[in-house]
């Protein structure tokens, strides 16, 4: 999703995840491995986001974690910013 705005501040995605899922989930887990951020080159464009989720899209999970990951994606054209699930 691309969302308009300033992106979160460092932490700020991560402890919102913590609260929803680490006390069901994944109980005494940190979930910091789960959570990147990547800032793209400006200035941004199309382009530059699409290698951005390839990049994230290519590596494999580490079976032995809960299967997901979070990916910030910051810089992007217009003052916007990206979130990958």
């Amino acid at each position: 999703a691309v969302v308009a705005g300033p992106p979160p501040r460092p932490g700020e995605i991560r402890d919102l995840l913590a609260e929803r899922f680490a006390p069901h989930s994944m109980p005494g887990r940190d979930i910091t491995a789960h959570v990147q951020r990547v800032a793209l080159p400006t200035p941004g464009d199309d382009n530059e986001l699409f290698r951005a989720i390839a990049h994230a899209l290519e590596r494999p999970l580490d079976p032995g974690r809960p299967r997901w990951e979070c990916w910030i994606i910051e810089g992007l054209r217009n003052d916007s910013w990206a979130i990958l699930i």
